[in-house]
C-alpha cells in the first residue's frame, strides 16, 4: 500500500523528514507538492493526519496515471482510474460518498468541474456494483480525493477530510501571518532540535514559535480538532484514549518570541494557549534593539523569523534600519555555530544588511504559500 501527502510547494523535503520521524516511512517526491510513501497498515495514515505539521492532505493512494491539464484527457484518465479500484473494499451497500478534487497547476477548468467529472465516474462504478451509491457532501461514509498534478492524476481515499494546513489555533490574526505549515517548514529548515534555544524577534501572532513548540514538545497540532474522515471508515475509528496514545509529550525549553507591539504579543499568547503550548512558549514586548538585554552573549542557537519587509506601512529606509540593528544584535546573542533562518519575499535588502555583519547564506530554497513565493534563507557567520 502507498500513502500520498499533498504539501505546499517547497515543503516536500520537510514532509519526507516528518514521515520518517512519525511512521518510519521512506518517502519520495513524485512531483511538486506530491510526496509518496509506503505504509505497512492503513493505521499509519491516522498517525500522519493527527501529528504531521507539514502536510495539507493525507491520502491512501488508489491509482494514478499520466494526465495533462486538459479537461477531455482528465475525463478519459479519471474514468480509467476509477475502473481500476476495488470499490467493494471501501464501500458497503447504501454507503454515501463524496469526491473532492484539486489541481496543482493552472488549468482552464476549476476544481468543481473536476469533482463533478470524477465523482460521476465513481457514482457509475458503484451503481454497476449494485452498491446503491449516495452522494453526501457533509457527512459521507467515504471521502475520495482526486489530485491533478503537473504530470499525473492521482486518486485516493481522503483520510483527513479537510485541509490540515488550516490551524484551529489561528484565532488572533496578524496582517502578515504565515500559514502554519510554512511556519513549521522554516523551523525545520533552521535545523532546530529539542533542547536548543530558539527565538523569533518579529513574532507577530506567534506562528513560528507555536509551530516550534508543537514540534519540540510532541503535542499534537490537532489535539483540539480530532474530526477526521477516517473516523467514518470501518475499523479505523479512534477514541480519545487512542489519540492520547499517539502523543508522547516532552518537557522542553520554551520557544521565545518578541514583538514591538503589545497587541501582537497578546495575540501570540492567546494563539499559543488555544494551541495548547502556552507552557512551552514565552512572548515578550520588545524592540529588536533590546535583544541583547534579554539574552546573554552567545546564548542562542537559532533565530527563526519572518521579518518585516518594505510596504505601504513601512518604507525601505525604515526596514533597512531594522535589519541593520537586527544583525548587530544577532551577532551578539548567537552562539558561534548559531544560525539565522528567515522567510522573505524579497531577499536583496536582507542579505545586504547581513553582509555588513559578515553573515552569509549557507542554505536557500524557495517555498510557496498559494501563489506567494518566499525565499527561505539559512545564514551563519562567514
Amino acid at each position: 500500500m502507498q500513502g500520498l501527502v499533498i504539501v505546499d510547494q517547497g515543503l516536500e523535503e520537510t514532509a519526507i523528514l516528518e514521515l520518517k520521524e512519525l511512521i518510519n516511512a521512506k518517502a519520495s517526491i513524485l512531483e511538486p507538492c506530491v510526496v509518496e510513501f509506503p505504509i505497512k497498515k492503513t493505521q499509519d495514515l491516522r498517525v500522519v493526519c493527527y501529528k504531521a505539521q507539514s502536510v495539507r492532505h493525507v491520502l491512501l493512494l488508489l491509482s494514478k496515471a499520466p494526465c495533462k491539464p486538459d479537461f477531455n484527457q482528465l475525463a478519459k484518465v479519471s474514468e480509467k482510474l476509477v475502473k481500476e479500484v476495488d470499490w467493494k473494499e471501501w464501500v458497503k451497500k447504501d454507503h454515501s460518498f463524496k469526491c473532492v478534487a484539486e489541481h496543482l497547476e493552472e488549468t482552464d477548468f476549476n476544481s468543481m468541474d473536476m469533482e463533478k467529472e470524477v465523482g460521476g465516474h465513481i457514482f457509475d462504478a458503484l451503481k454497476s456494483l449494485k452498491l446503491a451509491p449516495k452522494v453526501n457532501l457533509k457527512t459521507a461514509d467515504l471521502s475520495v480525493f482526486s489530485v491533478l498534478g503537473k504530470k499525473d492524476l492521482y486518486l485516493g481515499i481522503d483520510f483527513a477530510g479537510r485541509d490540515l494546513s488550516k490551524r484551529s489555533y489561528k484565532i488572533y490574526h496578524h496582517a502578515s501571518a504565515l500559514k502554519g505549515t510554512l511556519g513549521y517548514g522554516v523551523v525545520r529548515f533552521s535545523g532546530f532540535k529539542p533542547g536548543q534555544v530558539l527565538i523569533d524577534p518579529f513574532a507577530g501572532s506567534g506562528i513560528i514559535p507555536i509551530e516550534a513548540a508543537l514540534f519540540t514538545s510532541g503535542f499534537s497540532v490537532n489535539h483540539f480538532s480530532k474530526e477526521f474522515a477516517f473516523q467514518a471508515l470501518e475499523g479505523l475509528k479512534m477514541d480519545e484514549k487512542e489519540f492520547e496514545a499517539l502523543e508522547k509529550v516532552n518537557e522542553s525549553l520554551p520557544v521565545q518570541g518578541a514583538d514591538h507591539l503589545l497587541m501582537h504579543i497578546k495575540s501570540a499568547q492567546n494563539n499559543a494557549k488555544i494551541a495548547g503550548v502556552d507552557k512551552w512558549t514565552k512572548f515578550s514586548k520588545g524592540e529588536v534593539e533590546w535583544m541583547d538585554t534579554q539574552f546573554k552573549k552567545v546564548s542562542v542557537d537559532h533565530i527563526v523569523t519572518h521579518p518585516p519587509e518594505p510596504s505601504q506601512q513601512m518604507n525601505e529606509k525604515d526596514v533597512e534600519k531594522v535589519y541593520r540593528e537586527f544583525f548587530y544584535q544577532a551577532d551578539f546573542i548567537l552562539k558561534k555555530e548559531g544560525s539565522i533562518t528567515a522567510l522573505v519575499t524579497k531577499k536583496s535588502l536582507f542579505l545586504k544588511m547581513a553582509q555588513e555583519k559578515k553573515f552569509v547564506v549557507n542554505q536557500e530554497k524557495k517555498v510557496w504559500s498559494g501563489k506567494m513565493m518566499y525565499h527561505m534563507l539559512r545564514l551563519g557567520r562567514a
